[in-house]
C-alpha cells in the first residue's frame, strides 16, 4: 500500500520535478534535499514546504517569499497568518501570496480579502474568474438546449457557447451534491468556479437576495426614464414588518 499524499507532498513533488528538469545553466546547486526541503548551498537559500496542520508552521524562520495555498481551508489560519507575517521582513524583494478557493465568509481568507478590497491592506486583491482558463470548454452535444439561466450567464460574462456548456456540465455534477437543478447555477458551482468575487464568498446553500447575474444584466440594460422610482425592501427577510417603500420623484 502507498500512503496517501497530502497537498504539501503534491506541491513539493512539483518543485522537485521542476528542479530536476531545470536546464543546467539555470539549475541551482543542491546542498541538501529531503522530503520537504531543498537547500541551495551557493545561493545560501532554500525551498521548504510545510503543512497547515501544524500550529507552529512558519514561526522562528526568516522567509523572503511565501506562498500560502488554499488558505481558506487552513485549520489554524489565524495563528499561521500572524506567525508567518512576523517571519517576513517588510523590505524590498519580499513577497507574500495568500491563494485559495473561497470557503464561505468570516474566516481569515475572507477577512484578508475584504480589507485588501477596501484598500486598507498591504495586500493587493486579485481575482481570477474560471472562464480565463482556456481548458474549461466543451463542445455542446447536438440535442442540448441552452437553459434560460445559463443564457443570461453567458450574456453577462461574454462567454463562448463551449464555455457555457462546460459550466452547465460542471454545474450538473455539483447540483446533484448541492440538491439543485442542472439548469440553474447552484451555490457550490459558484463557489468552486466563481465568475466574480461576490460569488466566491458564500455560505453553504445560501442564495443572495438578488443574484450577481441579474445585477450585472440590469447594469447593461438601458430603461427610458418614466415616473417615480418605487423600491420595495425586505430588510429583515422575515417577521411581520416586511416591506418598506421609497417613492422618489
Amino acid at each position: 500500500m502507498v500512503p496517501h499524499a497530502g497537498p504539501d507532498d503534491n506541491l513539493f513533488g512539483m518543485t522537485k520535478r521542476f528542479h530536476e528538469h531545470c536546464p543546467a545553466v539555470l539549475k541551482p546547486q543542491t546542498k541538501a534535499s529531503n522530503a520537504k526541503e531543498l537547500s541551495f548551498g551557493k545561493l545560501d537559500s532554500g525551498y521548504k514546504v510545510a503543512t497547515a496542520g501544524s500550529i507552529q508552521t512558519g514561526r522562528s524562520e526568516t522567509i523572503q517569499y511565501f506562498h500560502g495555498s488554499e488558505v481558506a481551508f487552513w485549520p489554524h489560519a489565524q495563528k499561521h497568518a500572524a506567525g508567518i507575517r512576523q517571519a517576513i521582513a517588510d523590505l524590498d524583494e519580499t513577497e507574500v501570496i495568500f491563494e485559495s478557493t473561497a470557503n464561505g465568509i468570516g474566516n481569515v481568507f475572507h477577512s484578508e480579502w475584504k480589507v485588501a478590497e477596501r484598500g486598507d491592506s498591504v495586500f493587493e486583491p486579485i481575482f481570477i474568474p474560471w472562464y480565463w482558463h482556456t481548458e474549461y470548454e466543451a463542445a455542446p452535444s447536438p440535442e442540448w438546449q441552452l437553459p434560460s439561466a445559463f443564457g443570461d450567464y453567458e450574456h453577462v460574462y461574454g462567454l463562448r457557447r463551449s464555455q457555457t456548456y462546460w459550466a452547465w456540465l460542471k454545474n450538473r455534477e455539483m447540483g446533484i451534491i448541492a440538491g439543485g437543478s442542472a439548469d440553474e447555477p447552484c451555490w457550490q458551482f459558484r463557489q468552486e468556479y466563481p465568475a466574480n468575487a461576490d460569488e466566491a464568498f458564500q455560505t453553504s446553500g445560501a442564495e443572495t437576495f438578488i443574484g450577481a447575474v441579474q445585477v450585472l444584466k440590469a447594469r447593461k440594460s438601458s430603461v427610458e426614464r418614466y415616473g417615480p422610482i418605487i423600491l420595495g425592501i425586505d430588510p429583515a427577510r422575515g417577521g411581520s414588518d416586511k416591506t418598506g417603500v421609497i417613492d422618489r420623484q
